[in-house]
């Protein structure tokens, strides 16, 4: 699964070139595909001990819910790569549930390696009408991002403003995504059938005008498997930044 404001954040963060240092040979990439630790990286708070997935209603696994990922206990290995060459950056990303209860659930959103120095840890809600994202350990996020409605059928589309300050730097784009339609992806990981969802944005990144392009593949029960953010600044080439999975081991 990939959190979707953050990941439009963290293009643009590739592209003013504050990426984290890139992995430069097999042994770096390995390094960097670590095991979900044993204990959480962040402990639960007051009255939202770590619940089981079991325990989230059958009301909330809808469409955004399963494409999500959020039923998937295994991490998931990615990496990233730009159309700047400036290399590869890897990492995992797993999650748990935090808490269910009134109609929703809590799950926390964890990442290591480099993608983890990028994207950090994040919480998400589930909730009937869908999946939001509601806080972050890299970006303050001034009210819940729509991630994915609770019905994802072929031409749905809704709109989602992303309004977030990283370490001095701010965008604010407003987005309209659209559910495409499937077909098969095939990553490293192997081939999918996948739930295609593209986004068209336009805003402002650091106080200047900016048009996102977004695609992303999402695989039921497993969540996004690939996708592709390009930024055109109003001055400057496009620049495109793409998040696969990779192949475990």
């Amino acid at each position: 699964m990939k959190i979707r404001a953050l990941w439009l954040l963290a293009g643009a963060t590739i592209v003013f070139g504050c990426t984290p240092p890139a992995s430069t040979g097999e042994a770096s990439k390995t390094a960097s595909k670590t095991e979900a630790p044993s204990v959480p990286a962040e402990p639960a708070r007051p009255g939202e001990a770590s619940a089981k997935i079991e325990e989230v209603p059958a009301e909330l696994r809808h469409d955004g819910f399963e494409y999500y990922g959020l039923g998937n206990a295994n991490p998931i290995d990615y990496e990233i790569t730009t159309s700047a060459n400036s290399g590869i950056i890897t990492g995992s990303q797993f999650t748990r549930v935090l808490s269910t209860g009134d109609g929703k659930a809590l799950f926390s959103i964890e990442r290591t390696g480099q993608l983890g120095d990028l994207l950090g840890t994040s919480e998400v809600e589930l909730t009937k009408d869908g999946v939001y994202v509601l806080k972050s350990t890299i970006a303050e996020i001034e009210s819940p991002e729509l991630e994915l409605p609770a019905r994802l059928t072929p031409g749905a589309t809704w709109k989602s403003r992303t309004k977030v300050e990283q370490d001095g730097r701010a965008m604010d784009v407003t987005n309209e995504f659209r559910v495409v339609g499937t077909e098969s992806v095939t990553t490293a990981a192997g081939t999918f059938p996948a739930l295609l969802i593209s986004s068209t944005g336009t805003g402002t990144l650091q106080g200047s005008k900016v048009r996102m392009d977004t695609k992303s593949w999402h695989v039921k029960g497993r969540g996004a498997v690939k996708q592709i953010v390009t930024s055109t600044p109003e001055k400057g080439p496009p620049q495109k930044v793409t998040l696969v999975e990779t192949k475990r081991g």
